[in-house]
């Protein structure tokens, strides 16, 4: 199980927030991840580590979704928006796509994320990647199954 710092959550976004993200994005949050970002948005992890095959990375923090990123100096910078406009060439396999198939949620040490994975045959059911920031190029992203659910990525 991991633990959080409570020192470090933003405030939570509201639904209207959290309604025009899933509109612009073209994609459904899972439940449990609004519930989570209810109570923890951008949290620092404590003691959360996750392991794919060649490699162990921490998980360094929750990426915040904030109402206003000009309200909020001290998370703005890790805000899931602002991450995604500066990486969003290396995540988005299409550029005619309308949404995107990975939705960044978490940074790991050494530069990757965790991702919410809506590609084909996730698009109902996100699985969490490990999005590896080295190997993927613009319309080409890398990425490693890390669980099958949020839910699973919380208990792991």
């Amino acid at each position: 199980m991991m633990d959080f710092d409570p020192s470090s959550v933003a405030p939570p976004p509201s639904l209207e927030r959290i309604a025009a993200f899933e509109t612009y994005y073209d994609v459904k949050l899972p439940v449990t991840f609004i519930d989570f970002i209810g109570r923890w948005n951008g949290a620092k992890v404590t003691n959360g580590e996750i392991r794919t095959p060649g490699a162990a990375q921490s998980i360094e923090r929750f990426l915040p979704l904030l109402e206003d990123i000009s309200d909020n100096s001290d998370h703005a910078w890790a805000d899931i928006t602002v991450v995604i406009a500066q990486i969003e060439d290396r995540i988005s396999t299409d550029d005619d796509d309308a949404g995107l198939d990975l939705i960044p949620i978490a940074a790991l040490s050494a530069g990757d994320f965790l991702c919410l994975d809506y590609t084909a045959g996730h698009e109902e059911k996100p699985r969490i990647v490990r999005w590896d920031h080295e190997a993927s190029d613009d319309g080409a992203p890398v990425t490693t199954p890390v669980a099958e659910t949020f839910e699973a990525l919380l208990s792991l």
